[in-house]
């Protein structure tokens, strides 16, 4: 042996003297597992063996030697002389079944065969010549040169069984990319991609598992507790965890202990009971775990409430204790258990056959009492860690499958396939940009990916699940990122179409002023006495006032010019209407209802009727404006809904029943209006206003039709538009057809614009209807 030891070159890493320092404990096991490999050299066959295109290594605890005793050097000593756990051999039962299942597949690695080498494991040093073997080539290894698949063709390593072991054998694997899955190796501290870049495992990490118990915690409402843990990794990284979790919480650590085989467990409990601790997390491996509720049992330390880890969570071990029931309550945290189909006619066919293990050498592949194990003892075994295992042969089976760009004609084996290049493997696909997850059955891994629908995003640093809305400002297609501002509509003063109706009014503002001024100056003349009198200069402050109105549609709507643009528009313009109603009924009644009626006319006459009419229709209007703008003002608001890219602010209030009287009020005054003035249009043409209403009151019910249909059909700022050139064209339809021919008679016809010419005209038409 010690001349084999001489010839053994000494293992060189390649780095810098940070990565030697790290990794120098482990040169030493590794130069006698290396001499371990050179003096037994391959394996024989076996059930731990089966040869494949690829192959995976795979390390379970068959025999467990719960007190490995320490050594003054390293060594590597004999596992069948400690017990058989049934908990590791169906773990390795569970590779052998999930390996035969990917090659009997025809879906996956259709003409591909997976083969394994499985390892039992004991002792910490037992894992150093499985991972030695797995990475070796011809028999050796050389530390820090990135292997080969065709050297070596393993393309992964399936283990270790706890994180201790795991951490330990890491460095090993990582300096090369080479992957490592493990089933239950559950300490955040492998979560690190900086110091474990291709490590993986199939069960949630001890943060998450810690996370649920402190949410047991308090959803019992429990603030005392104390936490019992080992001093493995495994332990010390859930306590840590604990501490952290619980902070500016109400929950409070009473007691923590740090366990090894040595202790004294009942002064531990003696402690619990002195400072009244009624809960415990139990955060620990399963053998400590049977030891400790055994010793509770046995000093009658009872009637606790024990918060289980998923590592003992499942032990079936512990239901066999007598007594069991005294200890009080036991709540386990464990991921969801899933069955394998086919797996219990596996291991009955298995052991059936015969075909148990035997003693076939020393290369920690071999289980001489393996045989005696029941099938029954196997399935009804704890199986925490079946499904994990289970899905860590099929992703590895599926990255190869991928890296050989299996189809159904089958895989493509000239391939290279590089370990270190850990391909896709993963249940689903990742979701593109702008899609998110949608969890398919009970694994997180599994989902569907759903487009994020218009006004959302997603982001996938802060939730991979759900669709960020965006806010009420922005907007987004559908399949977005991100949010993108909208922009704000309204009639810009700079926009063109503002501009002209801005000119367009202000002409329309010195018009009714110029025309007043006319009016006043020519006062006495018969065409103004015949157009009303002294009621002009009501209707065109009316039209005037309605005009500054029509301004408010221009610019950011604020609550002030709301209130105008509506009301004020309709009371206004109902008073001009009231004028016109009042004129062409008293045409008609001064044509053609005199002499019917004389007495009525000398009453409507005597007491001023037309501006009693004026009045009350005037005051009507203004009590329903009031109303309308105190129970429901018209108010600036924000479009969001109708448009996507945009923000249309416009001056919106609800329609109630006092606005609808308002504007019915409106509509029946410019009907009898046009009924009257229509009833006049065979009238002298003199007094020709009866047209002119006429053709107003044709306008201004043409333009509201125009109105209504456009904001039927889009809700833009434009609309806001039209709205604003109807108003003012209803108010030019009336200074056009009713002022503007009785200012050309003054200013171009004056011989028109006498007594004696409005007396002709009378005489004319009355000797017309004589003779008809």
């Amino acid at each position: 042996m010690g001349s084999r030891r001489r010839r053994v070159p000494c293992p060189m890493l390649l780095g810098d003297g940070t990565m030697f320092l790290t990794l120098s404990p482990l040169l030493l096991l590794m130069t006698i597992s290396s001499l371990l490999l050179n003096h037994h050299g391959s394996c024989q066959s076996s059930e731990f063996n089966i040869d494949g295109d690829f192959m995976l290594g795979g390390l379970f605890p068959v025999h467990y030697n719960p007190g490995a005793p320490q050594t003054s050097r390293p060594e590597v000593g004999n596992c069948l002389k400690n017990p058989v756990s049934v908990k590791g051999y169906r773990a390795l039962q569970v590779m052998r079944f999930a390996v035969e299942e990917v090659s009997n597949s025809t879906s996956i690695l259709p003409n591909v065969t997976l083969g394994y080498q499985i390892f039992d494991h004991c002792t910490d040093g037992h894992n150093f010549p499985a991972v030695l073997r797995v990475r070796s080539s011809n028999g050796s290894v050389t530390a820090g040169q990135r292997q080969r698949l065709d050297d070596n063709n393993f393309i992964a390593f399936i283990g270790a069984y706890s994180s201790t072991e795991s951490m330990s054998l890491a460095p090993m694997l990582m300096m090369d990319m080479f992957p490592m899955v493990s089933y239950s190796a559950t300490t955040s501290t492998l979560s690190d991609k900086l110091v474990y870049p291709s490590f993986m495992r199939t069960v949630p990490t001890s943060k998450a598992e810690m996370r649920l118990i402190v949410q047991i915690i308090k959803h019992f409402g429990w603030n005392w507790v104390a936490f019992l843990a080992s001093v493995s990794d495994y332990s010390v990284n859930g306590l840590e965890l604990f501490v952290e979790q619980t902070q500016n919480t109400s929950i409070c650590l009473a007691y923590y202990e740090h366990l090894n085989a040595a202790s004294h467990l009942k002064q531990v409990f003696d402690k619990l009971n002195m400072l009244n601790v009624n809960v415990i997390i139990l955060f620990i491996e399963p053998q400590m775990a049977v030891n400790i509720v055994t010793s509770a049992l046995k000093h009658n330390f009872h009637h606790k409430v024990w918060i289980a880890s998923d590592a003992w969570a499942l032990n079936q071990q512990l239901l066999k204790l007598h007594g069991l029931s005294k200890i009080g309550s036991v709540i386990g945290v464990t991921p969801t258990q899933v069955t394998l189909p086919g797996f219990e006619e596996f291991i009955y066919q298995f052991h059936h056959g015969g075909d148990s293990f035997a003693d076939k050498g020393t290369c920690n592949q071999e289980c001489v009492n393996c045989s005696l194990i029941k099938p029954d003892d196997v399935i009804n075994s704890d199986p925490a860690y079946s499904f994990p295992i289970y899905s860590a042969v099929y992703t590895m089976a599926m990255a190869l499958h991928n890296a050989l760009h299996c189809n159904q004609s089958g895989c493509n084996k000239s391939e290279t396939v590089l370990p270190y290049k850990v391909p896709f493997s993963n249940c689903s696909v990742e979701c593109e940009a702008g899609y998110v997850r949608q969890q398919d059955g009970i694994h997180e891994c599994c989902y569907t990916c759903h487009k994020c629908p218009i006004n959302y995003y997603a982001n996938h640093t802060a939730d991979l699940y759900s669709c960020m809305a965006c806010e009420i400002s922005q907007w987004s297609e559908a399949g977005s990122t991100s949010c993108h501002q909208r922009s704000v509509e309204y009639m810009y003063l700079s926009d063109s179409h503002s501009i002209v109706l801005i000119v367009l009014l202000s002409l329309l503002l010195l018009l009714c002023v110029g025309v007043a001024v006319l009016f006043f100056l020519h006062r006495s003349t018969p065409v103004v006495r015949s157009a009303g009198g002294s009621m002009c200069y009501l209707m065109l402050s009316c039209i005037a006032a309605s005009t500054v109105s029509v301004f408010f549609h221009i610019g950011q709507p604020t609550t002030i010019a709301c209130a105008l643009i509506n009301p004020g528009y309709i009371f206004f313009y109902t008073v001009c209407m009231s004028c016109l109603f009042v004129r062409s009924f008293q045409i008609i009644c001064v044509f053609k209802m005199a002499t019917h009626l004389p007495r009525a006319h000398a009453l409507w006459v005597k007491h001023s009727g037309q501006w009693l009419v004026v009045a009350a229709i005037s005051l009507l209007q203004l009590l329903l404006c009031v109303i309308w703008t105190a129970v429901s003002p018209t108010l600036p608001t924000e479009d969001t809904t109708s448009f996507q890219h945009q923000i249309v602010l416009r001056c919106a209030g609800k329609n109630d029943a006092v606005s609808y009287l308002a504007l019915v009020l409106l509509w029946l005054i410019s009907g009898l209006c046009f009924c009257f003035s229509y009833m006049g249009t065979d009238l002298p043409k003199n007094y020709n206003e009866a047209k002119g209403i006429t053709f107003s009151v044709m306008l201004f019910c043409l333009c509201w039709a125009i109105f209504f249909t456009s904001e039927i059909v889009s809700k833009s700022k434009y609309v806001q538009v039209v709205k604003a050139v109807v108003e003012m064209c209803c108010l030019c339809g009336i200074m056009f057809s009713y002022f503007a021919p009785k200012c050309c008679i003054i200013l171009f016809q004056p011989a028109k614009n006498t007594q004696e010419y409005f007396q002709a005209s009378i005489q004319s038409y009355t000797q017309t209807i004589s003779r008809m």
